[in-house]
């Protein structure tokens, strides 16, 4: 799992205003979070170049993917496409709702690109599988955007802590996959589901999701330290009512 480093928590902990939180503005403190915001974009952006920057259509084999997957498999991997259908509606709905901070902005806009190339990567898993037609995945692609995606949650605090919970929830299905790749599930259908190629590909994904997790915790960190109240009220509502975006 990816987390900032010791001097970036740091230099972000140096920046913390003399002044008792309580008795600073809902302006300052704004400004101050938007500030620490930046500066995580800009160490993420840093990392994310030099250690993630990985091409879907060529970092793995995919002509070696096996063809004899399992149906189960198969719908488990038909499902993670039908998810990253919807990246350009995460990536406008949060954009709209941090269009003022700059860091939280940029972030977004590499988060999509991210997002795209997991949509990428999940489209080549369908067709080297042998099993999904270039045609059944074009009608299916065509059937899923003819949908919007909208946010649970309106406000900066809430969509924080939601996409906290989500990416991680996501994490742990692409690691869940990992392990079904392995042929380390005890899953009996899943038995004879091992492949070396999609291996890599869950892993390789399920590190970038862990990078975006680390981002929006960092950011929770932010939050609960300037609004603790808001904070855990949003929280609690999120554990509360948490669904993954695919539930519908």
């Amino acid at each position: 799992m990816i987390h900032p480093d010791h001097s970036i928590r740091k230099e972000l902990a140096d920046q913390r205003p003399r002044t008792p939180v309580g008795l600073l503005s809902r302006a300052e403190k704004d400004r101050i979070i938007e500030r620490g915001v930046h500066g995580l974009y800009r160490w993420y952006l840093a990392r994310s170049q030099s250690k993630r920057n990985w091409n879907p259509d060529t970092f793995v084999r995919w002509p070696d993917m096996r063809k004899d997957h399992s149906p189960e498999l198969m719908k488990i991997i038909e499902g993670f496409y039908a998810i990253e259908q919807y990246a350009p509606d995460y990536t406008a709905v949060t954009l709209r709702m941090n269009r003022k901070n700059y860091g939280r902005a940029q972030f977004q806009l590499r988060w999509g690109s991210e997002e795209e190339k997991h949509s990428d990567l999940w489209l080549n898993a369908l067709l080297f599988s042998g099993q999904r037609s270039p045609e059944w995945v074009h009608e299916y692609k065509k059937s899923l955007r003819e949908r919007e995606w909208d946010t649970p949650w309106t406000d900066v605090i809430h969509g924080t802590f939601y996409v906290v919970f989500q990416e991680r929830a996501t994490q742990l299905n692409y690691l869940n996959t990992a392990i079904i790749a392995a042929g380390k599930s005890t899953n009996p259908a899943h038995a004879n589901d091992a492949d070396p190629v999609l291996l890599e590909a869950a892993k390789t994904i399920a590190v970038d999701e862990a990078a975006h997790y680390s981002f929006f915790l960092e950011i929770g960190r932010l939050l609960m330290y300037y609004y603790p109240a808001e904070s855990i009220e949003a929280i609690w509502d999120i554990i509360t009512h948490f669904s993954m975006p695919a539930i519908d």
